[in-house]
């Protein structure tokens, strides 16, 4: 084990990341020149006029999945009637924060790959990336001069003694699933499919250890597009299994922080289906392995998460402690980035404002 690992930090240029847990860390910094907070209320009747088709979307060139849920085709509302905060407008904006997975190092990876291929198709491995057709450069790396890499080809002639040549096509695809997000779900959805049916096959000749953290990504990165892609029945019922699958591995390698934002992840699908109850037990599991631990911005973002499916079942005493709860977490943590810090406060006005029209009107 300890040559195979000395092995794999020379091939990743010592980058072992992919053995340890992340920083539970996971909201960004105040860049310092950020512009002010607005009031809740200005951002949610700015934004009123906008329906979106989808919640969520890719917002990083580098195959980062996606970090925003307002993004999809917008539908202007006809006329310029100012919105009424009522229980039915509230609930709409009501939403948790998703937290992305990335594709680790991807332009290396990228770089590696390409610089494998001969002279004559790297032009045509550049031409179909432009045009989005990332199944035709993964077919073109058939032909590298460490042999057949195309780990969705179900030729016998894939070479998966080269194990940590296939950790780096497998990283290549999550970036690939990103972008695709951004411009044809259906790629994104066809790559992940594929790219689960090779895993058995492809991971074969790794180490124990090594294959298990791969796994755990590439499940990681399935339920990932399952959130992106809510109305596809098909990846609806597979959701559940790739969360299992992932945070099972996550447990047995002892990576709590990627275990609890496994549980964040699945529990946005699970509100994406509208199953509030369900998703409150996830992040809930979550909370339970970082109790021992000391607060960080992963532990807040569960109690953010927590207030909204509390506040969803119409439960807002609860909904409202988790406010508070995270407030106080987020109280102690270094200054965080101001888009960050204006979600916290979007979804505090609606929880508070929700209670009280329920109050005044319960249904």
């Amino acid at each position: 084990a300890r040559d195979y690992l000395t092995q794999y930090l020379q091939e990743m240029g010592g980058d072992d990341s992919q053995f340890k847990d992340i920083d539970p860390n996971v909201v960004p910094l105040s860049s310092g020149r950020s512009p002010r907070r607005l009031r809740p209320e200005e951002i949610l009747f700015e934004n009123a006029g906008k329906v979106t088709s989808r919640p969520g979307s890719v917002s990083s060139l580098t195959g980062d999945l996606a970090t925003s849920r307002s993004s999809g085709s917008d539908k202007s509302v006809a006329g310029n009637k100012k919105p009424v905060a009522d229980m039915e407008f509230c609930t709409s904006k009501l939403r948790p924060i998703w937290l992305t997975i990335k594709a680790r190092s991807f332009l290396s990876y990228r770089s590696k790959v390409v610089q494998l291929l001969p002279q004559n198709l790297m032009s045509q491995y550049v031409e179909f990336e432009k045009k989005g057709l990332y199944g035709a450069c993964l077919k073109l790396l058939e032909s590298t001069e460490a042999g057949n890499l195309n780990v969705l080809t179900s030729d016998h002639s894939l070479v998966t003694s080269k194990v940590f040549l296939m950790e780096t096509v497998y990283q290549l695809i999550v970036g690939y699933i990103g972008l695709a997000l951004q411009k044809e779900v259906s790629v994104a959805v066809q790559l992940m499919q594929k790219t689960m049916e090779s895993i058995h096959v492809g991971l074969r000749d790794m180490h124990t250890a090594h294959r298990t953290v791969l796994e755990a990504f590439l499940y990681d990165t399935a339920l990932s597009v399952c959130y992106h892609v809510p109305t596809d029945p098909t990846l609806a019922a597979k959701a559940e299994s790739y969360f299992q699958n992932a945070s099972q591995r996550y447990l047995k390698l002892s990576h709590l922080n990627r275990y609890t934002k496994c549980c964040l992840r699945y529990a946005s699908v699970l509100f994406s289906q509208k199953h509030h109850h369900e998703a409150e037990y996830f992040i809930q599991q979550g909370v339970n392995k970082l109790l021992s631990n000391k607060p960080s911005a992963l532990f807040g973002l569960c109690f953010h998460n927590l207030a909204v499916q509390c506040a969803l079942q119409n439960r807002f005493a609860d909904a409202e402690q988790h406010v508070r709860t995270f407030q106080s977490i987020l109280r102690y943590q270094p200054k965080l980035s101001t888009s960050w810090m204006q979600s916290f406060d979007v979804t505090q006005w609606l929880i508070l404002k929700m209670k009280a029209l329920y109050v005044v009107a319960p249904s």
